[in-house]
């Protein structure tokens, strides 16, 4: 994976996508890219929702 830029003001895009939400749950996984386009980080979470 790619290095992120120390810089605030530098750009970064997120891309996010929801597998499946469904009584109360969901599974999500996400990509984050630097200014360069490189993919800097992943991320997978499994969401519950209570109330």
């Amino acid at each position: 994976m790619g290095h992120i830029p120390d810089a605030p003001e530098a750009f970064r895009w997120y891309e996010v996508v929801t597998d499946v939400a469904q009584d109360g749950y969901a599974h999500s996984h996400a990509r984050i890219f630097g200014p360069d386009g490189a993919l800097v980080a992943i991320s997978r979470q499994i969401i519950t929702l209570f109330g």
